[in-house]
């Protein structure tokens, strides 16, 4: 199956039965479900999603998205059934990290 994906995409991160994908010069975040018997990719509703950021991390549970841009660090909870992002706060400043990444 084909389907349109975002523009330059630079990073994912996985969480759970969805996919996440930073798509560096259109300036957002492309959001798939994963089907867990074949692996086939379904675009999420609403996605992509007007979010910039690069590079992207979830936690070890699959219920949050992290990413970080120009804006600084930005955390996401992710519906567990539509995988949809929703914006945790404001956005934290940081000094210009480059890879995000969770070790258990």
């Amino acid at each position: 199956m084909s389907f349109a994906a975002g523009n330059t995409p630079i990073a994912l991160a996985t969480a759970n039965n969805f996919l996440y994908v930073s798509n560096a010069l259109d300036g957002t975040i492309s959001g798939y479900r994963i089907d867990p018997t074949n692996g086939v990719l379904t675009p999420l509703a609403d996605s992509p999603f007007a979010i910039h950021g690069s590079p992207l991390a979830t936690d070890l549970a699959g219920r949050y998205l992290y990413m970080a841009g120009s804006g600084g660090l930005r955390a996401f909870t992710i519906d567990p059934q539509s995988g949809a992002l929703t914006q945790i706060g404001s956005p934290i400043p940081y000094a210009g990290a480059t890879v995000l990444t969770f070790v258990q």
